[in-house]
């Protein structure tokens, strides 16, 4: 375990150099900040880093990292364009609203502060492109350089989210680290995958599981994403997540 875990912290803490830096809205007071790194797993990981910087602006909220595992078409894209990081092409589909909506509700008060969030609706289109993402992570997140209290957000599917219900947020991270060979947890967003968890693995094979854990979800905070923008923010701040 010691090993593991000092595995994690120094693959956590790679070299970055940020990339670029870019604003979502015109006089929004939250800048993106652009990196672009690797991580050593099981292979080397090629990666790119968005950091909220400005959040903190409003209401003390905590900033937010997304890390991406680059596709085969954005390296390739590398290997030919040489100009960099291009806005309308290198950021991740649907991570601009995203942004834009948490600053919108940290203006108002409404902060994340950890947990889950899920996606419940038949017109879901799941996150960044991948309509298997059905939930949201936020995590610690603790690289080098990055405020102290930065949450790392993870996209996980319908059947993890479920997983994460059943067996708990420990359990699921613990196995998403041991199948990237990455420790305690992956960190990264890979939008091509599919499900690496489901409650099954679990719940369903296991008698002991069944004892401890019942057919109805454990209980904790998951808020539910609706499709209304207008509809969906409750304006209150939660413990152990965010309602958007």
């Amino acid at each position: 375990l010691k090993l593991q875990f000092l595995y994690f912290i120094g693959s956590c803490l790679p070299k970055m150099q940020i990339e670029a830096t870019i604003r979502l809205s015109e006089g929004s007071l939250v800048s993106i900040l652009v990196f672009r790194h690797q991580l050593q797993a099981a292979e080397e990981i090629e990666c790119r880093t968005f950091l909220t910087n400005g959040l903190r602006n409003l209401n003390n909220h905590r900033e937010i990292a997304f890390t991406f595992k680059l596709t085969d078409d954005q390296l390739k894209k590398e290997v030919e364009d040489k100009n960099g990081f291009d806005f309308n092409e290198d950021l991740p589909d649907g991570l601009a609203d995203l942004l834009l909506y948490i600053q919108e509700c940290a203006s108002e008060g409404t902060v994340v502060s950890g947990g889950l969030t899920k996606h419940e609706s038949d017109k879901a289109s799941g996150f960044f492109g991948n309509s298997a993402f059905g939930g949201i992570l936020y995590i610690p997140c603790d690289c080098a350089g990055f405020p102290d209290d930065t949450l790392r957000a993870l996209a996980i599917t319908r059947e993890e989210v479920e997983a994460v219900e059943r067996v708990g947020l420990v359990r699921v991270m613990t196995a998403f680290g041991n199948i990237n060979n990455y420790f305690p947890t992956t960190i990264w967003i890979d939008t091509k995958r599919s499900t690496f968890i489901t409650s099954k693995d679990w719940v369903d094979d296991s008698v002991l599981m069944k004892l401890i854990f019942p057919s109805t979800a454990v209980e904790q905070s998951v808020f539910i994403l609706s499709d209304s923008l207008e509809e969906s923010w409750a304006n209150e701040s939660h413990g152990n997540g965010f309602c958007i």
